[in-house]
């Protein structure tokens, strides 16, 4: 699990208009500009039925996503703006 600071709530939902980046069969790619980067990960169950393969599919990109975290704050800051990245 990821550190509660780095986690999007269902609050900060609330007013962000996410650019989609990439559309594929099963993961939308949305960025959006914040305060402080942080991650969300929305699997619908409209594309994916069953519960286990959604989980399964949230845990693959919180992993990516902590694994590769440093690249993408360094590559951010780089640019001097701060992101919140979505998987929907």
């Amino acid at each position: 699990m990821l550190p509660k600071p780095e986690r999007l709530t269902k609050n900060d939902f609330v007013g962000l208009r996410p650019r989609i980046v990439f559309r594929g069969n099963f993961v939308d790619i949305a960025v959006v500009s914040a305060k402080v980067s942080r991650f969300a990960c929305v699997i619908a169950k409209k594309r994916i039925k069953k519960a286990v393969d959604r989980n399964r599919i949230k845990r693959l990109l919180r992993e990516a996503y902590r694994t590769q975290k440093q690249a993408l704050h360094i590559s951010v800051a780089e640019k001097n703006i701060q992101v919140a990245v979505f998987f929907l």
